[in-house]
């Protein structure tokens, strides 16, 4: 059973959705991936040292992530684009709006709009991705192991 919520961190992203699932395990698992995704956007934009364990546990080693421009990476490459001193490394905050989840056994597919703050020569610019993620619980640890971001147009108010 899909759900449908928009939200932008903690228990706030779980919200109504968690009520439409079939049994507590979805619950579970749909709580416990959500909540991994309100930790990993806090993380995309903070530039810190320790959020390489954070992007290290969300990812699995042989995840297929295919970036907004089409270019397919894989954890290796991810986890070189956390280096602070990277050009290509974001600065700036992340949130998650219009989150739909689906969950079938050891799998749930989250698909949400992140939209991403920051400046770009002293203005403030916004980004929207439309990211379509695959969690799979493997030795009792959920991780993505598909990641799918598309640029998507201004949402308008």
């Amino acid at each position: 059973m899909a759900g449908h919520e928009s939200a932008s961190g903690g228990d706030k992203i779980a919200g109504r959705m968690l009520s439409m699932l079939k049994s507590r395990g979805e619950v579970n698992s749909v709580r416990t991936v959500l909540l991994m995704l309100r930790d990993f956007l806090d993380a995309v934009g903070r530039g810190k040292e320790s959020d390489r364990l954070i992007f290290g546990n969300f990812f699995a080693d042989d995840v297929i992530y295919t970036s907004s421009t089409g270019i397919t990476i894989n954890k290796e490459e991810i986890m070189k684009i956390l280096d602070v001193a990277s050009p290509h490394r974001f600065r700036g905050t992340c949130t998650a709006e219009d989150i739909k989840v689906q969950p079938c056994d050891d799998t749930v597919i989250v698909n949400f709009c992140m939209v991403m703050h920051s400046e770009n020569r002293g203005r403030p610019e916004i980004s929207y991705f439309r990211n379509t993620g695959t969690f799979v619980k493997r030795s009792g640890r959920w991780q993505v192991v598909a990641w799918q971001a598309t640029r998507a147009p201004e949402i308008k108010a």
